[in-house]
């Protein structure tokens, strides 16, 4: 479930964060997933993430890191 904290990856406060897979429990920002899951890596941990396990969250009112 996504809340409102710190992304880790990209250090930006006060964005709605999240884990992105069951293999990575690095709470990020919806773009820094966004990437990883480009990468299929977490640029965190270094957990292999796949597609395949991406969780989806309902709602557009998420804020983003720069």
């Amino acid at each position: 479930m996504a809340q409102i904290g710190i992304c880790i990856a990209c250090e930006t406060p006060n964005v709605r964060v999240a884990t992105a897979t069951a293999e990575c429990a690095c709470q990020v920002c919806e773009h820094c997933a966004e990437l990883f899951m480009q990468d299929g890596v977490c640029g965190v941990c270094g957990a292999a993430l796949s597609t395949d396990d991406l969780v989806e969250e309902d709602g557009d009112d998420a804020a983003t890191c720069p």
